[in-house]
């Protein structure tokens, strides 16, 4: 089994490169498993802190017990044995670079680098990239816009700088090369992705 981490922002193009990629492995007879969010989601030890964070207001709190949900998450290899491709699309990189854009006193600002190395590792990290103007083009096609998407809209250089943090986690990890979504379209996306992971 290869697995594959899928990083980026808000509406930087990943699930929908993911379901393409599942798409293209299928044709080939591939088994694949995309998944987003705890890749255990039956474990206590993850859902407890994810339940406990969503009714709780402080950033803080509420970033530790994230932090705590991801660390004791499984390996997908030891979960998915007759798997030959499974996709995580987006978490540690996004926990840590969203607590040091939004939360300058958050735990992540400071042991979040030393804690992710206790979250599964990965055999091919992808960036998916986008420019500041093709995200706002596509929040406003948006029919429900997240808080997250109104907060850009305000401020977008935010979003860049998300994407810097994200880059600056990511980019230590093995096997590591980054897609922009503005610079190809999702079949050279795709064929990219296939080629290296092949």
């Amino acid at each position: 089994m290869k697995t594959i981490l899928l990083e980026g922002t808000e509406l930087s193009g990943k699930t929908t490169l993911a379901k393409s990629v599942r798409q293209k492995l299928a044709n080939e007879g591939f088994n694949i498993v995309i998944n987003s969010g705890p890749i255990n989601k039956t474990s206590s030890l993850v859902n407890t802190p994810l339940n406990i964070a969503e009714k709780i207001h402080s950033p803080s709190i509420k970033e530790l017990l994230y932090t705590l949900s991801l660390i004791t998450d499984r390996d997908p290899k030891e979960m998915y044995l007759e798997v030959d491709f499974f996709v995580q699309e987006r978490y540690f990189p996004s926990v840590i670079a969203y607590s040091r854009v939004f939360n300058s006193f958050g735990i992540n600002r400071y042991v979040g680098d030393y804690l992710q190395r206790l979250y599964p590792s990965f055999d091919i990290n992808i960036l998916v990239k986008t420019s500041l103007e093709t995200r706002l083009k596509r929040i406003k096609t948006r029919n429900v816009k997240t808080k997250l998407d109104e907060i850009i809209e305000e401020r977008p250089q935010l979003a860049s700088d998300l994407e810097r943090e994200i880059q600056r986690v990511l980019c230590k990890k093995r096997n590591y090369f980054e897609l922009n979504t503005d610079e190809m379209n999702i079949d050279e996306a795709t064929e990219e992705i296939y080629r290296r992971i092949r």
